[in-house]
């Protein structure tokens, strides 16, 4: 239902192409097109950062997590975060502030809590009929929706995926908002 924003003028649709090719590529071994597509990943979302966890856990995984058969093109997987920091330092340099992008969630009245405590404000609300828009319910259930695939996928996906995946549903879940969910 909401692959609309797949063809609207959002990032999402970059993020996800950046974050397909960028899988694709370690997986087969070409780091340098890993490094390239993660770096845009991250450029186009912030959460696109965290490739870079998930990347160098593959690796490492692929090398046994000895240090001596680590090469230095595990550098490359850290692309994400060149492409954050020039992202902040651009913010800075036009607002002054590294941090904008945080501090532009405001806003949309989010803040950073922990997940559990997003998801508990819903349900409390629920439970006690406080009046909620129904796009809320839609949202929530998206939510849960895609904790249980998460949770169901554990075995069945590759490590990378599923940490890069978990941190895709936690990290907007830590907004006290679950709007941006379906996106």
């Amino acid at each position: 239902p909401t692959s609309f924003f797949l063809g609207a003028y959002y990032s999402e649709s970059l993020f996800l192409l950046a974050t397909i090719f960028s899988f694709y590529f370690l997986y087969r071994g070409k780091y340098k097109f890993a490094a390239i597509f993660s770096f845009f990943a991250s450029f186009a979302r912030p959460l696109g950062v965290f490739i870079a966890i998930s990347q160098v856990y593959s690796y490492l995984s692929l090398k046994e997590f000895k240090l001596a058969k680590i090469r230095p093109e595990i550098l490359l997987l850290f692309s994400p975060l060149l492409s954050l920091f020039l992202y902040s330092w651009f913010l800075f340099a036009k607002f002054g502030n590294f941090f904008s992008f945080v501090y532009a969630q405001n806003y949309w009245e989010r803040q950073i809590v922990g997940p559990f405590a997003t998801l508990s404000s819903y349900f409390v609300d629920i439970f006690t009929m406080k009046h909620r828009p129904v796009n809320d319910f839609f949202d929530l259930g998206f939510t849960l929706s895609f904790f249980f695939i998460l949770v169901l996928g554990r075995k069945i996906l590759p490590s990378s995926l599923w940490i890069f995946s978990a941190f895709a549903l936690v990290i907007p879940a830590s907004t006290a908002t679950l709007t941006s969910m379906p996106r």
